[in-house]
């Protein structure tokens, strides 16, 4: 008795947790990336539909799709694929929700580099 009501409790307050996350990530985000070439600028479409993530990344001409995404409070993480050439890398993005900015750091699977970071903001709708 007693475990089903920590239970019980536990999911009365995660799932409006998890439900003001996806709400809070939803919509158009915009940073710069900043590179050897200069900065570039990095767009972000992001929609949740029935408690799905999903969305697109736009930089250099090139649009990745978001994969496998998640969210547990105010982190998110996903993946994307770059197509260059005959090979592909999947790409790991992390990011942590802060209000209107989404501090992401990304790297290629299986690379034990640091990664990138990127600082992301919401756009005006």
């Amino acid at each position: 008795m007693k475990t089903t009501l920590c239970a019980l409790v536990l999911c009365v307050f995660t799932l409006p947790s998890l439900a003001s996350a996806q709400d809070s990530i939803q919509g158009h985000w915009s940073g710069e990336l900043q590179s050897d070439n200069g900065a570039q600028l990095v767009q972000m479409a992001i929609r949740v539909d029935d408690d799905r993530l999903s969305g697109s990344i736009f930089g250099n001409g090139v649009e990745l799709s978001i994969q496998q995404a998640s969210i547990d409070a105010n982190v998110v993480k996903f993946s994307t694929t770059q197509h260059v050439g005959e090979v592909d890398t999947k790409l790991l993005w992390s990011g942590t929700i802060n209000g209107d900015e989404i501090a992401f750091t990304f790297k290629a699977e299986g690379n034990e580099a640091p990664g990138t970071d990127l600082l992301v903001k919401r756009q005006a709708s």
